[in-house]
Parts: C-alpha cells; sequence; structure tokens
C-alpha cells in the first residue's frame, strides 16, 4: 500500500535476480552463472564499490534496515557482482556507462540508470530507484534520511486542525455484515485487521501478522488515511463514530457490498445488530 511496501518489493526484486532463469521460474543457483566477457563501453573512473545510500523518496533517500549492507562492484573488464545479503547475491555479466547512461546485466535480469559524480541511480520495477555511492564520494550535499526520520518528518503532513481527536484509539474487527446478515467475527480471527490512529495524525494498520504505518485525518465522521509521503488511499469508504470504524467494501459483478465493522476496547457495540 506504501513505500514501506516498495521497500521490500525492492529487496525482493533482489532476491529473484539469481533465481529466476526464465518465464518459467525454474530456479538456478547463482554460482552456475558465468560472466560473459563486456561489449560495451565501460568508461574509465566508473570501476570501483558502490554502497547503497537508499531508496529514492520525494525529495529523499531513505535507507532502512531492509537495504543495508547492499553493494555493487563493477570491475573495469565491464563484470561485476551484485549484493543483495548472503543468499542473494551473483555475477553482473556485463555493465556499461556512456554519457551517464548506465547498463547492467545480473542474472536474466537487464537494469537501467544513472550515473553522476559516484553517485549511480538504478532503476527497478514499478518506479523504484535506489541510489548507491562509490566508496570515497562526497554524499554530504544529498538529503538521506533513516526510516524513523522519514516518518517523523510526514508525520507533519496531516492537514492541520482536521485530526479529531475523539477518533484516536485501536481498533479491531468486531463483525462483518453483507446482504443483510451480520456476524460476528470469532475471537481467534480479529487479528486479520485492525487500524492504530494517534492523535497526532499518524497511525498504521494491521492484516494478520504485517503492519504499515499510515496518516489519517477527518472530515466530519469520514476517515482520510494517506500514505507517509502524502499520497492518498483510496481504499472504501470509512467512517468512525462513537469508538466504532465502518468500513464499505462496494459490491462487485462477483460479490454484494460488505461492510467490516472495527471498534475499540470500550465501544458500545449495541447499535451493530448481529444476525449470524
Amino acid at each position: 500500500m506504501n513505500w514501506f511496501k516498495r521497500i521490500t518489493h525492492a529487496c525482493l526484486s533482489g532476491a529473484l535476480l539469481f533465481t529466476l532463469t526464465g518465464c518459467g521460474g525454474s530456479s538456478a543457483p547463482a554460482e552456475t552463472a558465468a560472466p560473459e566477457p563486456a561489449d560495451t563501453v565501460v568508461e574509465d573512473g566508473a570501476e570501483g564499490t558502490y554502497s547503497i545510500l537508499g531508496m529514492y523518496m520525494e525529495d529523499a533517500i531513505v535507507m532502512s534496515d531492509s537495504l543495508k549492507g547492499n553493494y555493487i562492484e563493477l570491475a573495469a573488464d565491464g563484470t561485476g557482482k551484485l549484493y543483495f545479503g548472503d543468499d542473494n547475491q551473483g555475477p553482473i555479466s556485463s555493465w556499461s556507462l556512456e554519457n551517464g547512461a548506465f547498463t547492467m546485466k545480473a542474472g536474466v535480469s537487464d537494469f537501467t540508470g544513472t550515473m553522476k559524480d559516484g553517485i549511480l541511480d538504478l532503476d527497478l520495477s514499478d518506479n523504484m530507484v535506489l541510489a548507491f555511492a562509490k566508496e570515497g564520494t562526497d554524499t554530504s550535499k544529498l538529503n538521506i534520511m533513516t526510516l524513523e526520520e522519514y516518518q517523523n518528518a510526514k508525520s507533519s503532513d496531516a492537514p492541520e486542525g482536521a485530526v479529531d481527536a475523539g477518533m484516536a484509539g485501536d481498533y479491531t474487527v468486531y463483525a462483518v455484515e453483507s446482504e443483510g446478515v451480520c456476524v460476528r467475527i470469532p475471537e481467534e480471527d480479529k487479528s486479520a485487521l485492525g487500524f492504530v490512529l494517534n492523535e497526532d495524525g499518524t497511525g498504521s494498520v494491521r492484516t494478520g501478522d504485517e503492519s504499515e504505518n499510515l496518516l489519517w485525518s477527518a472530515e466530519g465522521e469520514k476517515l482520510i488515511l494517506k500514505e507517509m509521503d502524502g499520497t492518498p488511499i483510496g481504499i472504501y469508504e470509512i467512517t468512525v463514530k462513537d469508538g466504532i470504524m465502518k468500513l464499505v467494501v462496494p459490491a462487485n459483478e462477483s460479490s454484494a457490498e460488505v461492510i467490516e465493522y472495527l471498534v475499540t476496547p470500550d465501544a458500545d457495540v449495541s447499535s451493530i445488530k448481529i444476525t449470524g
């Protein structure tokens, strides 16, 4: 849903580099992929070790724990090594740099990017760009932030005066309604969905064992959710009143409308009519 998942996806992309051998998805150990001679342009001085700085998020480069330690080694002969963790590493069969345009082949994947003044920006899928810096490069002018610093900075993006402190709380799924039947969720299944709304406009959503940070505000009883970078999250219609969150999933061709009720621990749930 947000940038945090995209960082995770970036790491997974690295994990796939040396295990996928084609569209069929059959696996092959990294050590079987022998480097091939490069037949492309390699500019002098570009070779070296490039350590990761983080992922570009708006005007910042954000480093998370999941990205720490990743690096790229570029050899002068146009080969090299890509390291995305002990279990996700392998040879770069070819790379090239010409007039700032960078290309690279690792495993079965082809990458593009740019390189300037010792900074390598490597494009991944879904508009994800990772930044790497060559050893000895001055990075003091770059806006590099930790994950915590970025979250704290973005928490101020919640619209001023739009946070209703009365909505703050820890909401856990209580019941589900569809086609006139409202069923209470068994206690053992309540961890399937939950929201935390903090009074400062930050919060999180829990789905099973996963949790993602978000920003929230209110327009009357309507709950407005945003990603940590301020991007609106247009999922369903959500209203909150008296400790009861009502999340409406609209009907489509294959299913009827579904209403999920999430409640705080002290909410009066008598207004939720259980019918099944």
